[in-house]
């Protein structure tokens, strides 16, 4: 029998991959253990487990950061904010 955080822990990482489907592949778990551990009728191994949780702080620690970390082509004014950069990384 599965726990309730196992169960929450998968269904939030099947939202954010968009299915349950697509999290199952992400994963390479096999399709009706899958369907066991999604509804809770049977635990996940510890190896899917540790997966599931790298997945999900991923996802979290990626979704946290601004913007122009994860894109920096979307910085605004390129040249003048390169050249502030610059000019505070060239100060001791």
């Amino acid at each position: 029998m599965a726990n309730a955080f196992q169960m929450r822990a998968l269904r939030k990482a099947a939202r954010i991959t968009g299915s349950p489907e697509r999290l199952r592949s992400i994963l390479g778990a096999p399709p009706g253990a899958f369907c066991r551990w999604l509804e809770g009728d049977e635990a996940m191994p510890e190896y899917f487990q540790r997966m599931l949780l790298d997945f999900l702080s991923d996802m979290e620690s990626t979704s946290t950061l601004p913007c122009f970390l994860i894109y920096p082509s979307v910085q605004r004014g390129n040249g003048e904010q390169r050249q502030r950069n610059a000019e505070v990384a060239d100060k001791p």
